[in-house]
């Protein structure tokens, strides 16, 4: 099921070919990824308006609060995590 998702989301000319590129190419492809997307929201807040700005802050709000609570768990668990590891 998870190829036929991943097929589905490279077959989207423009967006696929990002993440393809993100898989396979350069180590600096996520940041690419990131900046185009961050000017692809700007672009759409200039055509659209308000409603552009407060849509992308209603998607990026759980993620947000998700990576916060994963940070204050990681800091407050009482194993060694990943996040803050001395290795």
């Amino acid at each position: 099921m998870a190829n036929t998702e991943t097929n589905l989301a490279h077959s989207i000319p423009f967006f696929g070919w990002m993440l393809r590129d993100m898989k396979a190419g350069h180590k600096d492809a996520p940041y690419w990824f990131l900046a185009v997307m961050v000017l692809l929201w700007a672009v759409s807040c200039f055509v659209f308006g308000f409603a552009a700005l407060v849509a992308g802050v209603l998607v990026l709000t759980p993620i947000v609060l998700i990576g916060y609570a994963a940070i204050i768990f990681a800091m407050v668990s009482p194993e060694k995590t990943a996040v803050f590891s001395d290795d």
